[in-house]
């Protein structure tokens, strides 16, 4: 029973939703204003993170994600992302085989 989706109303406020969930992948939106961070605990699982709009720093580096980008976080490290400016992320996450 294949149905056309609903479009979602906007949502700009810092926080975050639910955009999608299923059985094989979960998707979030991430709204953060300049200085909030985002973070990825090592061993939890690999996501794919794109950045929708702004920019993100990896704390303890100069290494930049640009709007526009996408990134795989590997399970393997921890991660720590912190807003340079205002951003949304949606990420991509839960995945099953």
């Amino acid at each position: 029973n294949d149905t056309e989706p609903e479009p979602l109303p906007a949502f700009t406020k810092p926080g975050e939703r639910l955009i999608a969930d299923c059985p094989e992948f979960r998707i979030r939106q991430v709204n953060m204003s300049p200085g909030q961070t985002l973070n990825f605990r090592a061993e939890d699982q690999p996501r794919i993170l794109s950045l929708i709009s702004g920019k993100l720093r990896a704390t303890g580096g100069s290494e930049m994600i640009q709007s526009s980008e996408n990134v795989l976080i590997t399970y393997s490290t921890n991660c720590e992302l912190i807003a340079e400016q205002a951003c949304t992320a949606l990420i991509t996450e839960a995945f099953t085989s």
